[in-house]
């Protein structure tokens, strides 16, 4: 599989680990109409002088997935009041989709 579209976007305050430097979300769209979102966080460690780990968050259900490569992806500027991101993604099969992803 081959990511073909990425949106990185700050990660909110309350989802960063402790010991954390800084966090930021990835959305990545794929060639199969998938679109996953993952959290990447730079640690700070004294011995190896940093580092870095990622977790996957969110993958698309069959209903949210695209029926051909995902081609963009932006995410909305601000968090909705329920906590969550919106991110927008458009695709080769000419269709646009809008998903509240609960980070």
């Amino acid at each position: 599989m081959n990511a073909v579209a990425l949106a990185a976007a700050p990660a909110p305050a309350g989802s960063v680990s402790a010991g954390a430097a800084a966090a930021l979300l990835l959305a990545v769209g794929q060639e199969d109409g998938c679109i996953e979102v993952w959290r990447l966080q730079q640690q700070q460690l004294r011995d190896a002088g940093g580092g870095a780990t990622a977790e996957r968050l969110w993958g698309s259900g069959a209903e949210q997935r695209h029926a051909a490569a995902v081609r963009r992806l932006a995410w909305q500027g601000s968090m909705q009041p329920d906590g969550a991101l919106l991110l927008a993604s458009c695709s080769d099969d000419h269709s646009v989709r809008v998903c509240a992803c609960s980070v």
